[in-house]
């Protein structure tokens, strides 16, 4: 993997199922609907009067409420919506950092330590061209120097702790 290049995890979140069992149902009852309008097209019926076709008759409190084959239309389409929105909107891109586990050696005594870093920020400073980085402390002689980076041990992927939407 380059050192340009950015990785990302993208976390599913708890409403993704919801909008995943939403779309389905929504293209379920918009093949459904198709499927029973395709029928009654068969039969010499226009589209948009078989749309209108009465397609079954529910009885809410008492009340008796006659759905059409346009209403699960309009039903299954705002549903198949709801759900893709949901789809879109519940995840989170979580960035992962390259951390690069660095050997330094100070500039007036010689000791070497390690450091962990990320691969950006040895991009930023034009590794390998350069391999001064800015003053540390040395651990061992205690003066603020300019280490030198002599090599690199290895690169694992970490998670950051900051996340972000997928809107940016």
């Amino acid at each position: 993997m380059s050192m340009t290049q950015r990785r990302t995890i993208i976390e599913k979140t708890a409403g993704y199922g919801i909008g995943a069992i939403l779309c389905i149902a929504g293209g379920l009852i918009l093949i459904w609907t198709a499927w029973k309008t395709w029928g009654h097209m068969q039969e010499g019926v226009a589209f948009l009067d078989a749309l209108m076709k009465q397609a079954s008759s529910i009885s809410l409190a008492g009340y008796q409420v006659n759905l059409a084959f346009m209403h699960y239309a309009i039903i299954g389409s705002a549903v198949l919506v709801v759900g893709c929105v949901l789809l879109a909107v519940k995840k989170k891109r979580v960035p992962i950092v390259e951390e690069v586990t660095v050997v330094l050696e100070c500039s007036s005594c010689k000791d070497q330590w390690q450091e962990q870093m990320t691969e950006a920020q040895l991009t930023a400073m034009g590794y390998p061209e350069n391999r001064r980085l800015t003053r540390r402390k040395c651990p061992s002689c205690s003066k603020f120097t300019r280490p030198a980076i002599v090599r690199l041990l290895g690169t694992r992927a970490a998670r950051t702790t900051k996340t972000t939407d997928t809107e940016k």
